[in-house]
């Protein structure tokens, strides 16, 4: 009876594990053979493992059979997206050798095709970090880490023929994991209710859904700064008891995460930081074993930049840098810039923007730009291919609304009398986050979301405790702030659809300075939750 009891679902997997193997291999290769099955079906069977594995861990947690569904759901929709990107690109999307080749994204393309130059030539794959015969491919993964393991994917199980939905399998499964992480931080520190919100929006957030479906580090990145959120949150539990299984939960990741993006790894350890904070009230003094922990994971992503340094940040000369926190700052601010400059010559608002204010005011004005992309007044409007349209309200759709709680956080922090500590210090967290992210991708459309997605099970958590708290308890305030919030983007729906459309010649619309639309958006959401506020 015990054999059936693992037998049977065995079964179920492997059986499960094959169609979908034969199903995949059937698209890669044009719907014409099967070739390469097998490799589909051991990343199917490996992913599972690596899910029973995590549920494991976690069953202390006592996560419930919904979430266990909810995961494989969450995994299922990442890849189906994979393989709509493969099929409708070529045929929907714009002409490139990007899209013709089934890839979302450049940085995918770029390093995928890399990856199965090195995975078939004689070269060993530690050329994912360094120059080798086959030449430099530092301009495919700048950091190697994700190219070693595309490359040994493909090497391994490689059928003879370029498959990418390989690797898609491989990023939907582990980027799946971030939904039982997320739920199990968010259920120690806030409850049942926040747990299941936080897991449901790791499922369904588009963004997480667009990078889990891609070959893409942030499908890694996630899960990974999940682990790391939780096990602080175990160490925090037991500081007097065995602090050693929160430790693991956070070392663990972050060493997994330092050749895949030695910079998304200090960020992470200064998120860290802060939230751990927050779960000590802030008491610096009280936090010694916590500043212990953190300190030494400091010093090893610090050690990691200074081995490797020249390979992280090609563009700059280390000789010039007397430590690796010179180095950090200068290459971050080397980002930012580029990132402006391309922003700047890719709008032309922006430009008129620029040339009537001081130049110190461009970056940050930048900066809280990014924090609004991607814009959805402007997707709406912005009538393209059809399926690029598509993608473009469904991403601007779940920034928007994600956008908006996380705005409402600081005023429920500052109203709300519980829990204060532990909501502060993931208000700070998300916003550093989200702040990093908009100053290293600028106003860019495409690296601004998803450094920022990088760090997403921080923002949903809040995020979903802001709502759950809203729920329990309306707070007239909170309902008055959103309205602000909300009114803004109604009057740039005008602005965008003037730039886009004849609606100025229809409408006699006139407003076109971008500072006189933000003080009417937010002018007018302020009379309407005056006008709110006097009806009760």
């Amino acid at each position: 009876m015990k054999s059936d009891f693992f037998l049977r679902p065995f079964l179920t997997v492997l059986a499960a594990s094959t169609g979908l193997a034969l199903v995949l291999a059937w698209i890669s290769t044009g719907f014409s053979g099967v070739t390469g099955w097998p490799s589909f079906l051991v990343l199917f069977l490996l992913s599972t493992g690596i899910g029973a594995g995590l549920f494991q861990l976690l069953a202390q947690e006592n996560p419930p059979g919904w979430l266990v569904r909810l995961t494989l759901a969450a995994a299922l929709l990442r890849l189906a997206a994979g393989v709509a990107w493969f099929l409708l690109l070529p045929a929907a999307g714009y002409d490139t050798d990007v899209q013709n080749a089934g890839y979302i994204m450049e940085d995918a393309y770029r390093r995928d095709t890399a990856a199965w130059e090195l995975a078939g030539s004689d070269a060993p794959l530690s050329g994912a970090f360094r120059e080798t015969e086959i030449g430099n491919l530092r301009g495919a993964d700048q950091y190697g880490g994700y190219l070693f393991l595309s490359a040994a994917v493909y090497r391994a199980l490689g059928s003879g023929i370029h498959q990418p939905l390989l690797m898609v399998v491989l990023s939907a499964g582990f980027s799946a994991l971030a939904v039982p992480l997320g739920w199990a931080a968010a259920k120690r520190l806030f409850g049942a209710r926040t747990a299941a919100w936080t897991a449901w929006g790791l499922a369904l957030f588009p963004e997480a859904v667009l990078l889990g479906s891609s070959q893409m580090r942030e499908a890694l990145v996630m899960p990974l700064a999940a682990a790391a959120v939780y096990g602080l949150v175990v160490f925090h539990a037991r500081p007097n008891g065995r602090p050693g299984k929160g430790l693991a939960w956070m070392v663990v990741p972050l060493i997994l995460m330092l050749p895949i993006s030695p910079p998304y790894a200090g960020i992470l350890v200064a998120l860290l930081g802060l939230i751990g904070l927050g779960l000590d009230d802030w008491r610096v003094v009280r936090s010694w074993r916590l500043w212990l922990v953190l300190g030494g994971l400091a010093v090893l992503v610090a050690a990691a930049l200074t081995l490797g340094w020249e390979g992280i940040a090609p563009r700059l000369n280390a000789e010039a840098y007397d430590s690796p926190l010179e180095m950090a700052v200068a290459w971050f601010e080397l980002s930012a810039r580029w990132q402006a400059r391309l922003s700047e010559g890719a709008s032309g608002w922006l430009q008129r923007i620029f040339d009537g204010t001081p130049e110190w005011f461009d970056l940050p004005f930048l900066v809280l730009y990014g924090v609004t992309r991607p814009l959805l007044p402007a997707q709406l409007t912005a009538f393209s291919v059809p399926l690029w349209w598509a993608i473009g309200v469904w991403r601007s759709l779940g920034w928007t609304l994600l956008l908006v709680p996380l705005l409402a956080a600081p005023l429920q922090w500052i109203r709300s009398a519980d829990s204060r500590g532990i909501v502060s210090g993931f208000v700070a967290a998300a916003w550093t986050a989200i702040l990093i992210a908009s100053f290293w991708g600028g106003g860019d459309m495409w690296d601004n979301p998803r450094y920022r997605v990088a760090f997403v099970v921080v923002q949903i958590v809040l995020a979903a405790r802001v709502a759950v708290v809203q729920l329990e308890r309306p707070d007239p305030w909170m309902r008055r702030a959103a309205i602000v919030g909300l009114s803004v983007p109604v009057w740039f729906l005008f602005w965008y659809l003037r730039r886009y459309t004849a609606f100025d010649q229809i409408a006699g619309w006139t407003v076109i300075d971008i500072f006189k639309l933000l003080g009417a958006g937010v002018f007018s959401g302020v009379l309407l939750a005056v006008w709110d506020w006097a009806k009760r």
